[in-house]
């Protein structure tokens, strides 16, 4: 899934990535029963004239998994790598903005 992070020996990588999945299900969960519970339309369904440069999704679109996801990959990060912790919140940051900008 992941590449290996600086600082971190071989023989976490698998551990790293293990608990990535099982936390990224939980998340894709958490963010689907939310995007139900708010019910609000992705903004091209409000204004046609938006065309997003990616595939349409079909589903609601708050909030986004993409930012859950890369918000609670930095938290699992800076929690291992403290000094880190706000290069990595603002690289998720950034990463949520992403599918802003996209669509």
């Amino acid at each position: 899934m992941l590449g290996f992070p600086h600082g971190m020996p071989d023989s976490g990588l698998d551990t790293f990535n293990n608990v990535i999945d099982r936390a990224s299900k939980f998340e894709i969960a958490v963010a689907n029963e939310a995007k139900v519970a708010f019910g609000r339309p992705r903004p091209f369904v409000n204004e046609p004239k938006l065309q997003p440069c990616i595939d349409r999704p079909n589903n609601e679109s708050y909030p986004s998994g993409h930012a859950a996801w890369s918000y609670m990959t930095a938290y699992i990060l800076a929690n291992m790598f403290p000094e880190r912790k706000l290069a990595l919140m603002d690289r998720a940051e950034e990463f949520a903005w992403h599918r802003v900008v996209g669509g």
